[in-house]
């Protein structure tokens, strides 16, 4: 896959320089950090080390794998998930791009530095099963992958939108950014899992999962997530928190998984009891 050096987006092209001058302006707006810190050094190895979360609909799984419906199989050669300015029409629904097409973010795939977050998949075509994909850490090299501090969308009040040209980073930068940001941010309660998604402040606190994206910093790779480059699946097999509606849907899911399983044995769990879940 060949990947630009730089890339052209309203209102500035990313480059190199353009992320290396963005670290600067971000790290200017936290509070002076202590590099030995405790804290500190907890959040930063948390922050460098949990992988990028991406989610989607249910779906769209047999677009990214190339489901065969005469078949009924998939495809261990699938192109895998596909930014919206590269698909072939009709392969998914497109109903949450609007942002990105404003800015000329549909050339990217995007990624929270933060929990698989089924709160953006609420207005999907029922049944509404997200599935996650969790993002290697080893494609977050520039210009393939870049980083943002936070999810930028017009519904999302923290972002400056007459800055918008700072919302890019590397994602290394971006990494150790939120970081310093949850460390020494009292809206974050200085909690790394708090800022993360935290089941259990999720089930006690009013609003936190829809809130989460406002804070949570995403990663952006351009053009496409290969297959190789997915490190785990989240299967949405959790029937008594997200109901299937039916039987048949029931069946159906259990059959693409054992279909899936077949054509990328890598995803699924030894524990063949205890599939991953939602």
């Amino acid at each position: 896959m060949a990947v630009p050096s730089t890339i052209k987006v309203k209102p500035t092209i990313i480059s190199l320089k353009k992320c290396q001058d963005n670290f600067k302006f971000w790290k200017g707006k936290v509070k002076p950090w202590d590099v030995e810190d405790e804290i500190y050094k907890l959040h930063i190895d948390h922050s460098k080390n949990v992988l990028a979360a991406h989610t989607a609909a249910y779906n769209y799984l047999k677009g990214i794998f190339g489901y065969d419906e005469k078949k009924k199989q998939f495809d261990p050669n699938a192109q895998g998930i596909i930014a919206q300015k590269f698909r072939l029409k009709g392969t998914v629904p497109d109903k949450h791009m609007s942002d990105s097409q404003k800015l000329g973010h549909d050339v990217f795939i995007f990624a929270y530095h933060g929990v698989h977050n089924p709160y953006h998949r609420k207005d999907d075509s029922p049944p509404i099963l997200p599935f996650g994909f969790f993002v290697s850490k080893d494609i977050e090299e520039f210009a393939y992958s870049h980083g943002a501090p936070c999810d930028v969308t017009e519904k999302n009040d923290l972002v400056d939108q007459s800055k918008l040209d700072k919302y890019y980073l590397l994602a290394q930068d971006l990494r150790e950014f939120k970081a310093h940001q949850v460390a020494t941010d009292d809206s974050l309660k200085k909690d790394f899992w708090y800022y993360f998604g935290n089941p259990a402040t999720w089930e006690d606190e009013e609003d936190y999962g829809l809130n989460l994206f406002k804070n949570a910093g995403e990663f952006r790779y351009y053009e496409k997530i290969r297959p190789s480059f997915i490190k785990a699946l989240l299967w949405p097999f959790v029937i008594e928190y997200a109901p299937l509606g039916s039987d048949e849907t029931s069946n159906e899911n259990l059959d693409l998984y054992n279909a899936f399983k077949k054509a990328f044995p890598i995803y699924i769990s030894t524990h063949e009891k205890q599939p991953c879940r939602t």
